[in-house]
């Protein structure tokens, strides 16, 4: 019988212990984008039983990736698949963290930028962005308090960020570097160095 892709996902991945539907796969489900993608991506901590890294589900290729550290595991979602089966999500607010956590998985810098403008128009609690984004590492809460504050909301990102301001150690604003080395600009106030051309930068931004 015919089963919905996410329930046959939560069949085979629950077996290995916990997981989440995130990244690429999560900003299309959070329609923070309007690609699509036959690949799947899911995180999987650790411990996981689960051993290599791709499987095929339904015909489907789900790319899995290791997230080490429980204080990690923060902003997952349970999501009715069926009246009675359900699957395990990113939250929208640990979806936006992720794509600058692993933005090789999240559908490169500009499709990034591009979901981050367009959840200005959500209920965004921007409070547990902020929050996920410390729980992950220092890197991703400075290029999360970059992009807040380009979007308008520098008070949120110093009230919950504030403290890493000013750090002296570089940060790549696009950690899988679509343009390049080089010597890019380093903004001042969260010591991100901005890899990405501006013109490009505030274009994906007025999306």
């Amino acid at each position: 019988q015919a089963a919905p892709f996410n329930v046959l996902l939560d069949a085979t991945l629950r077996e290995y212990g916990r997981y989440y539907l995130g990244f690429l796969s999560a900003v299309i489900e959070h329609r923070l984008t309007d690609e699509d993608s036959w690949m799947v991506y899911v995180a999987l901590p650790d411990d996981t039983t689960f051993r290599g890294s791709r499987l095929v589900i339904d015909q489907r290729p789900i790319l899995t990736t290791r997230i080490s550290g429980a204080h990690r595991w923060v902003g997952m979602e349970k999501i009715r698949a069926t009246r009675r089966e359900y699957y395990w999500r990113s939250t929208l607010e640990r979806t936006l963290v992720d794509t600058v956590y692993r933005p090789k998985l999240s559908g490169g810098i500009e499709l990034i930028v591009g979901a981050w403008a367009r959840s200005q128009e959500r209920d965004v609690d921007l409070d547990a962005v902020c929050d996920y984004a410390r729980a992950v590492s220092g890197a991703v809460s400075r290029r999360v308090g970059y992009l807040l504050t380009r979007l308008g909301h520098q008070d949120v990102a110093v009230k919950h960020l504030g403290d890493l301001r000013g750090q002296r150690n570089k940060v790549l604003l696009d950690a899988s570097s679509t343009y390049g080395e080089g010597s890019w600009p380093r903004e001042r106030e969260w010591g991100v160095a901005v890899n990405v051309p501006e013109h490009a930068l505030a274009g994906w931004l007025r999306q």
